[in-house]
């Protein structure tokens, strides 16, 4: 849901910093109302737009990067209950470390960690259904409680002479006992509501000036931006920027036809407003459909009758309708903010230092790595993951296209200077030579733990098939641990376990071993029916690094459980060649964000050439 938040705030800064701009303009600055209205309108569809385009400002951003990526898997359950952490030695001896995959017991699922951005989409949703179902209540409300007739033939033919002068095709009038004041609703098949109450209580010069401001906003097509309100009510309900620029766009638009009606009938201009005052005076409009407008709409009722008493000479000159493109120009491409890059960044083709220890010149693939004739495949795959909406995506094909180099690879990470994730940004100048890399942590070399005597290690695996579920656990883990070649035998066997956290916890230990051995079993143990063991395995088989084990690796990526995609994806770029570099690619539409870093990493990972 990241990416869902991130439009959410750059929507809303952007949007709301542009109607502040605007709104202080205006206090100089006055328009004819048409233009305001369109001023506001391109702000109002402004607020819809995802933020696509990258708008690059000086927003700082220095976060360091993380230096590993993080697996979909949900930390293992010690015995004791704490956490077992990965082994620093495996990756001082560069084999990948075992994944901690387990689950505490008596949890059937993983725990599901809910972030700070998780929390506010369900907050929007949560709102936004809730003004949903109140505008859809009003609407069931105005539609149950309006009790339309037929239209007098003399009403009928007075809204016709009016549409006439108007230069609007007239639309159906009906006569409406629930309304106190007129409205025009309906977007294809528009009708004049007229409230039963002013039929004869107005004179004709005054009705006649009402209904031209109806038939103006028929002219205007005003009703057609009723559906940008209703949708960005809906969205934007907690945004107070969306509530100014939709009051003043209603209010704009009111005032537009009150001009229109005021150039129409120029001697009739104390009428009209006489006419608005009785309007005022006889109550609200009560309940009306959310893309009805009316004479009595938004608007400070006295600002409306001075300007129709004492209208000022505005035409929409050039200079204004000049205003109304730039301001288009401005916020309908939906920029989206990102950091400006320094000067350096910007240099077409970066010198990259002698001897960078980061990069490897394309196609220089260790032995058994991807063919290079795959290597193009691999930096399209990481080229479509640098566009994904999730930053952490993003981060991960950054690191894959550093490594790999080469100029399309370059290209991409050019790109990505202008990406609104600081991280992201990082990556790109580091694979570019502009900044030296982080240094990496170096672990101490504490190599494999003392082997057990036989006796002792006997004893362990004597637990593992006759104790007690918590007993045959802690063999489970204490086996793992170890990283005794001798207990593949015992470990093998445990995957056929009752208890799904002990067969998990073979898959584990198996996988901390580390000996090809264990594949055949490892191999069963993705068809297991629990989905933590299968991602256990999954993630096992990638430590063991077994390459004749990524054809049936290759189905999990279709799997329900989305840590079991994530770890198949982890273990084919650790296990596979070239023949799999279109399945991690296929992974990169998954609806997961775990699972897409997941198969980027590993296809980084086939492209570095890291696979036996």
């Amino acid at each position: 849901m990241e990416g869902h938040v991130s439009w959410l705030l750059q929507n809303a800064v952007l949007a709301t910093a542009a109607a502040l701009a605007l709104l202080a303009a205006l206090r100089r600055w006055r328009p004819a109302p048409g233009v305001e209205h369109l001023l506001w309108l391109a702000l109002a569809v402004k607020f819809m737009l995802p933020p696509v385009a990258p708008l690059s400002l000086p927003v700082v951003s220095d976060v360091p990067a993380p230096a590993a990526v993080l697996l979909p898997t949900v930390p293992a359950a010690s015995p004791s209950g704490g956490i077992v952490a990965p082994d620093p030695s495996a990756a001082a001896a560069g084999r990948p470390p075992a994944v901690a995959t387990g689950t505490p017991r008596g949890a059937g699922a993983p725990p599901t960690h809910r972030t700070a951005g998780d929390l506010l989409v369900l907050v929007w949703l949560a709102g936004a259904a809730v003004v949903a179902l109140r505008t859809g209540a009003g609407w069931l409300r105005w539609r149950r409680g309006r009790r339309p007739g037929p239209a007098p033939a003399a009403l009928a033919a007075l809204v016709r002479e009016v549409a006439a002068e108007m230069g609007v095709r007239p639309p159906a009038v009906v006569l409406d006992r629930a309304l106190a004041a007129p409205v025009v609703a309906g977007l294809f098949r528009p009708r004049l509501h007229w409230p039963a109450r002013l039929l004869g209580a107005l004179p004709d010069d005054r009705a006649r000036t009402v209904m031209a401001h109806e038939l103006a906003h028929l002219r205007r097509r005003d009703l057609w931006s009723g559906p940008v309100e209703l949708v960005g009510g809906v969205v934007w309900w907690w945004n107070p920027g969306w509530h100014l620029v939709r009051r003043r766009m209603r209010d704009a638009a009111e005032r537009a036809c009150d001009a229109a009606v005021v150039r129409r009938y120029p001697g009739q201009r104390r009428a009209y407003a006489e006419a608005l005052l009785d309007v005022a005076a006889r109550g609200a409009a009560g309940a009306r459909p959310a893309l009805a407008l009316g004479v009595d709409g938004a608007g400070p009722l006295r600002r409306r009758l001075r300007e129709i008493l004492r209208p000022a000479a505005r035409p929409a000159s050039r200079r204004a309708w000049l205003a109304v493109l730039l301001l288009a120009a401005a916020v309908l491409p939906a920029w989206r903010l990102a950091p400006a890059p320094a000067a350096a960044d910007l240099d077409p083709a970066p010198s990259r230092p002698a001897g960078d220890p980061v990069r490897q010149p394309a196609g220089a693939l260790a032995d058994g790595g991807v063919a290079r004739a795959a290597q193009a495949d691999v930096v399209a795959a990481l080229t479509r993951a640098a566009a994904d909406p999730a930053p952490g995506v993003r981060r991960v094909a950054a690191n894959g296209l550093r490594d790999i180099g080469g100029a399309a690879a370059d290209a991409v990470l050019r790109r990505l200077l202008g990406d609104p994730d600081g991280n992201v940004r990082r990556v790109a100048r580091v694979g570019l030579g502009l900044e030296p890399p982080a240094p990496n942590k170096v672990f101490p070399e504490s190599g494999r733990p003392a082997p057990l005597p036989a006796d002792s290690l006997t004893a362990i695996r004597a637990r593992l098939s006759r104790g007690d579920d918590d007993a045959r656990l802690r063999a489970a883990w204490k086996l793992g641990n170890l990283r005794d070649a001798r207990a593949l035998d015992a470990l093998a066997a445990a995957l056929g376990d009752a208890d799904f956290h002990v067969r998990q916890a073979a898959a584990d230990a198996l996988g901390n071993v580390g000996s090809a051995r264990a594949a055949p079993a490892l191999v069963a143990a993705l068809q297991d029916r629990h989905p933590r063991v299968r991602q256990s395995a999954a993630s096992a088989l990638g430590n063991v690094q077994a390459p004749d084990a990524a054809p049936r690796l290759v189905p999990l990526l279709a799997d329900a459980d989305p840590h079991v995609r994530g770890a198949a994806a982890y273990a084919i770029g650790h296990t596979g060649g070239r023949a799999h570099v279109g399945a991690l690619a296929g992974a990169l539409d998954d609806a997961d964000e775990h699972v897409r870093m997941a198969a980027a990493s590993a296809l980084g990972a086939l492209g570095r050439g890291r696979t036996p």
